[in-house]
């Protein structure tokens, strides 16, 4: 118990007023209190050593700030390395790049030496030639080896054109050749160190290599912290009666009430205009996305405007589509990431899955990039993986062909050979409660929750790509180049399409069928199977393809590295 310093009572209340330096009030000090002080006071109880309310909510903020700090912290570690792991990339592709340059241009600077040099040989080597082919002339003369007269007559004559032009000509030639000789020659520049070091030092400024991006953060200003919504909510709910039969007869019946104040919730807005103008505005969207330094496997949603992004380089890159910026990097696995599936809450991705060469599954926070579990397993190469939200299982499929169920870092259950290749497409129909395996040429629909099968259809070749469809219907497409519609509740097939000219790798539905495959192309189809439009999109071959309804964009990448972004509009007017 605390008793009042000026009237001996027993204090009942609290002030925790700003400012107020009367904290500890009796009844009598309340007479006397600050009206406007009122909406502050809190029962003494609430500071009962046996409950310790209040302090217990300080010390909530507290731990909260000290977990995000540590996750902050956590996340510039990782950052970090993974900015020197890029550097060290960097220098192996400067050693490679610069190792050729300089043999090249060491071959260069050879072939100009040898080619200033050789013109000025061979001259030289003809007028040897010419002093040689006379002097073997002159010297039968000499040595007395001329017994004709025919041919001594014929050295005579020699010997007057040898005095009369041949020599002299001779000799204007060896002293013209010498003099270009001494007053022409090519030397290595003695600046050559220098223009080096000033190139070099251009080069090589770290200014150039590290770059401080500034992105645009934005910050929701909450109203109150925990501790003032705790004076509102607790204030108000649990004490209410308290403060109307104890506060209220000291002011002659006039009843206080403390009203919270309420935050309007604002529409949906993306880059700070309306979301209905903005989508307006994305009817004629095609931009690119460059930034993998191998080919791209995966792609996955995170929110309307931004995706994740996996492949051969083994690292997982995000993405905000509209301004094409790299928002982080996760050294993901030690080999390539070869599937990406998000966990949604409202529809935007508070965690990614990962799968990879290393056999492994890594389940990553989005908003720290860090790692919050991994779920080992697998026995080769992780091709295939999704999130069943209504039982929150993740479902994996693999190169050692098993089909594993997790729940969060634990398996649930095995499916030991379910197909006969590598499973490369997992889909997931909640609906149902069932998932849909593919592997080889079968497609099997198994329960969710138990893992029995339920049905299972031939495709005819390996299937590489699954959609479900509106209506029951099931899309596969695979090494046949065909997609086949099937009617799942009857398990019959509806329609084989000759798609493409190689292998069909992915397929989404929004509006039409939408096919990519091998052959580079983009293919829209409508309900009843036709063709609406091929377009080529990429250099390379397409390995992945994703389409956010809510602003009717497509999504696709591609062993060419790059990702292109392109509104259904713009592909249909293309």
């Amino acid at each position: 118990m605390i008793r009042c310093f000026n009237h001996g009572k027993m204090s009942s209340m609290v002030c925790n007023h700003k400012g107020c330096t009367h904290r500890t009030l009796c009844s009598d000090c309340i007479v006397t209190h600050p009206k406007n002080h009122v909406a502050s006071i809190l029962p003494l109880r609430d500071f009962d050593p046996n409950s310790y309310t209040v302090p217990r909510t300080i010390a909530k903020d507290l731990s909260l700030v000290r977990q995000r700090m540590n996750m902050l912290q956590n996340h510039l570690i990782q950052t970090r390395e993974t900015r020197k792991a890029e550097v060290r990339r960097l220098q192996k592709t400067l050693i490679v790049y610069f190792t050729d340059e300089l043999e090249n241009f060491l071959k260069g600077v050879h072939q100009k030496i040898d080619m200033f040099y050789n013109e000025k040989h061979i001259k030289v080597a003809e007028v040897i030639q010419n002093c040689e082919d006379h002097l073997n002339k002159l010297n039968s003369i000499i040595n007395g080896e001329v017994d004709d007269s025919r041919k001594f007559d014929f050295l005579l004559d020699l010997q007057d054109k040898l005095i009369s032009t041949i020599v002299p000509t001779l000799t204007q030639q060896a002293e013209e050749y010498s003099r270009l000789s001494m007053c022409s020659d090519i030397i290595v520049s003695p600046h050559l160190e220098r223009i080096i070091d000033v190139a070099l030092e251009k080069v090589f400024n770290i200014d150039n290599v590290l770059i401080q991006e500034k992105k645009p953060i934005t910050i929701e200003n909450d109203m109150y912290d925990s501790l003032t919504m705790f004076k509102e909510q607790q204030l108000q709910q649990k004490n209410y009666d308290y403060y109307k039969k104890q506060l209220v007869p000291y002011f002659g019946g006039q009843k206080t009430y403390v009203v919270p104040q309420r935050v309007q919730k604002e529409d949906i807005q993306l880059n700070a205009i309306p979301f209905e103008v903005f989508v307006s505005q994305q009817k004629h969207l095609n931009t690119l996305i460059q930034g993998h330094f191998d080919i791209i496997t995966a792609i996955c949603m995170l929110s309307l405007g931004q995706i994740a992004s996996g492949g051969g380089d083994g690292i997982i890159k995000f993405w905000d589509i509209d301004s094409q910026l790299c928002l982080g990097n996760i050294e993901a696995h030690s080999g390539g990431v070869w599937c990406l599936a998000a966990i949604y809450e409202q529809e935007v991705a508070q965690q990614i899955i990962s799968g990879g060469h290393d056999k492994l599954l890594h389940v990553w926070n989005v908003k720290y990039m860090t790692l919050d579990f991994t779920l080992i397993g697998h026995l080769d190469t992780v091709r295939s993986v999704i999130y069943a939200k209504k039982f929150e299982f993740i479902i994996s499929g693999g190169a050692d062909y098993r089909v594993k169920v997790w729940n969060r870092d634990k398996c649930v259950y095995t499916i030991e050979d379910a197909h006969k290749n590598i499973i490369k497409s997992i889909i997931v129909i909640d609906e149902q409660d069932q998932y849909v395996t593919a592997g080889d040429s079968t497609i099997k629909i198994w329960q969710t929750y138990k893992g029995n099968l339920k049905m299972e259809l031939s495709h005819g070749a390996d299937v590489f790509c699954l959609k479900f469809i509106p209506e029951y219907k099931l899309a596969s497409g695979g090494a046949d180049k065909a997609i086949v519609l099937w009617d799942i509740r009857g398990g019959f097939k509806l329609q084989r399409l000759q798609a493409h000219h190689d292998i069909v790798l992915g397929l989404e539905y929004f509006k039409y069928l939408l096919s990519v495959s091998a052959d580079k192309t983009l293919r829209l189809w409508d309900v009843e199977g036709k063709l609406i439009k091929s377009v080529k999109i990429h250099s390379e071959q397409i390995s992945c393809i994703l389409c956010i309804n809510l602003r009717e964009i497509i999504i696709t990448a591609g062993w060419d590295k790059k990702i292109r972004v392109l509104s259904i509009d713009y592909i249909l007017k293309k």
